[in-house]
C-alpha cells in the first residue's frame, strides 16, 4: 500500500479538496483507495467527497480495532465520526501543567515582552500540543489499531495544519 499524506502549515488552504480529488481520480482508475481524515482542527473530508455526513466507523471489540466503512467504492475513516462533524479537537490532554506553565511565563513577560520572547513561548506551546496530536496521528496511520476491509492500493491522509517541528521534519 502506498501512503500519501497531505499537510499544510495553516488551515483553509484546500487540503481536503486535494485529498478528495486525488482519491476519486484513483478510484476511477479502479485502484482500492482508503481515505484517512485526521484533520483534528476541522474534519470535513466527507463533505469534499460529496457526502452529507461522515460515515460511522465500526469497532471489532474482540480484536480491539477500528473497522473502516466502505462508501461509494472507497473506504473512509474520519475523525468527524468520533468527535462530531461540527467540532474541532482541543489538544490539551495530559499536558495541562506544561501549558499552564507556558501561560504563566506569558503573564510574567507582560506587555513589555519582546517579539523574540513571545516567539519562544509560542513554539514551546506548539511543541507540547503537537507531541500528543502527532502521537494520535501516528496511531491511525499505522495498521496497529485500524482494519481496512480489503488490501488498499493507496491510503490518502488529510492531516491537521501544523508548524510543529515534528511535521516539518
Amino acid at each position: 500500500m502506498k501512503k500519501i499524506a497531505v499537510v499544510a502549515l495553516k488551515g483553509g488552504v484546500g487540503k481536503s479538496s486535494v485529498v478528495a480529488g486525488l482519491g476519486q481520480a484513483l478510484v476511477e482508475k479502479r485502484f482500492k483507495v482508503g481515505f484517512l481524515d485526521i484533520d483534528i482542527t476541522g474534519s470535513n473530508l466527507y463533505s469534499a467527497l460529496g457526502l452529507a455526513h461522515s460515515p460511522r466507523w465500526g469497532l471489532d471489540t474482540a480484536k480491539e480495532r477500528v473497522v473502516v466503512p466502505e462508501v461509494n467504492g472507497y473506504w473512509l475513516l474520519s475523525i468527524a465520526s468520533y468527535v462530531g462533524e461540527d467540532y474541532a479537537v482541543l489538544w490539551e490532554g495530559s499536558h495541562h501543567q506544561e501549558l499552564t506553565d507556558a501561560r504563566d511565563r506569558l503573564s510574567q513577560l507582560g506587555d513589555g515582552a519582546t517579539v523574540k520572547e513571545l516567539e519562544v513561548v509560542r513554539r514551546e506551546i506548539d511543541d507540547v500540543l503537537a507531541s500528543s496530536k502527532w502521537r494520535f496521528v501516528d496511531e491511525l496511520l499505522s495498521d496497529e489499531i485500524v482494519t481496512w476491509p480489503e488490501p488498499l492500493d493507496f491510503m490518502i491522509a488529510d492531516l491537521p495544519p501544523s508548524t510543529s517541528t515534528e511535521m516539518l521534519s
